[in-house]
């Protein structure tokens, strides 16, 4: 039998937050303004989030509306995972973008 919550383990997703900082560090050694840059990733990582808000809750909304009973099984085990992890990081990146914009205001001013 497979093992679902292997599959969608949400240890797995330190793997991807470690590219997304790498990426960060190697922009911000390339570009010479490093305000404009901060502010840039600051909105990225806030429209993500928002966007990924969204789409969680969608996504909630609707798997108990179309699901059958016998397959909410099945799913209950991979959205649980799933649901609550995104939940997580898009609120975590929302709170990034956030205190990123604002940093970068303070600074701009303070400059």
């Amino acid at each position: 039998m497979t093992n679902f919550r292997e599959i969608f383990n949400p240890s797995y997703n330190f793997i991807g937050l470690l590219f997304i900082a790498l990426f960060i560090m190697i922009i911000l050694l390339l570009n010479k303004n490093i305000l404009y840059c901060l502010k840039i990733i600051g909105k990225t990582f806030l429209v993500s989030g928002i966007i990924t808000l969204i789409l969680d809750g969608l996504v909630y909304l609707g798997l108990d509306m179309v699901l059958i009973s016998y397959y909410k099984i099945i799913i209950q085990v991979i959205t649980n995972n799933v649901l609550k992890n995104c939940l997580y990081y898009s609120l975590a990146s929302i709170i990034i973008g956030i205190i990123l914009i604002i940093s970068t205001n303070i600074m701009k001013k303070n400059a």
